[in-house]
């Protein structure tokens, strides 16, 4: 890593086998796109009178559904939980909405999941493709972004903000929104790899990461962007990457960084912070 140049393209190229690149830089059409389409699913009017919203997915069909309730979590009047698993909690019941998010629309964790939603009669909105679609008893939109699951994240977050607004679960969320596909097309221009790493921040961090493992730490709404970075090294880089979360962090992670000492070496700590943060400094 210390003698390959991020800057030239068939480095790059090679590297980035995904095509993750595309999707970054298509990320505003991504945000424009998943909030309209979002707005406009058709939804019963029942499905805006509950208790409780549960969102169930894995990988990066789940990730939408943490940053979509780090980014409202102040403004719900009712619970909102991010399941990734095979069960449902035990509160699910016919007035929960339960929103099922499965990108290829046959992950075993989510179907079965669905499948318990439907027998406790929760009402059901299904996000992504395939046999999820196919089964929904209710309200199914389809995720438009081809390629990996996690490429779509961003339409994926779009999808259910726009949803839960048209529900009226938020109410100031679309104040933002016009500003998201110009504010997502200058990050993505700041981080393109086509800018030389002299001004590159993101290629200056690849470079002191190389032979290292990525510690990512967040706080309340970096929190589930910390979770996305950890799994964008795992998926993408192919190598081991952890995340934690302050103020959990200072609390007992901390206690542990000085043994063994050799890891002071291995690992390399990404701090994620936002002007939102409420820790002291």
């Amino acid at each position: 890593m210390k003698h390959v140049s991020l800057d030239a393209p068939h480095v790059w190229e090679k590297l980035d086998k995904y095509a993750m690149l595309a999707h970054l830089r298509d990320m505003s059409g991504q945000c424009a796109m998943g909030w309209n389409r979002g707005l406009g699913l058709d939804i019963p009017s029942d499905y805006c009178d509950i208790d409780s919203i549960v969102v169930v997915g894995m990988g990066g069909s789940a990730m939408g559904g943490d940053l979509a309730r780090s980014l409202i979590q102040d403004q719900l009047n009712i619970p909102m939980a991010v399941v990734r698993d095979y069960g449902l909690p035990a509160y699910v019941g016919r007035r929960t909405l339960v929103i099922l998010s499965s990108y290829s629309g046959s992950t075993e964790e989510t179907m079965t999941a669905f499948h318990e939603a439907a027998s406790r009669g929760a009402k059901i909105i299904a996000v992504g493709g395939g046999e999820l679609l196919e089964k929904a008893p209710g309200p199914a939109i389809s995720i438009c972004t081809r390629g990996m699951p996690r490429a779509a994240m961003v339409e994926s977050m779009m999808l259910l903000l726009g949803i839960l607004t048209k529900c009226g679960f938020v109410s100031d969320i679309d104040l933002m929104v016009p500003d998201l596909p110009d504010f997502a097309e200058k990050q993505s221009k700041r981080f393109d790899v086509v800018i030389p790493e002299t001004d590159n921040p993101a290629k200056c961090l690849a470079r002191s990461l190389a032979g290292r493992v990525p510690v990512v730490i967040g706080s309340g709404i970096t929190a589930p962007v910390a979770r996305r970075w950890k799994a964008q090294f795992n998926e993408n880089g192919d190598q081991w990457a952890v995340m934690d979360e302050l103020p959990e962090f200072s609390h007992n992670t901390i206690q542990g960084i000085n043994l063994p000492s050799r890891a002071a070496n291995l690992f390399y700590v990404i701090m994620l912070v936002s002007e939102d943060d409420r820790l002291q400094t």
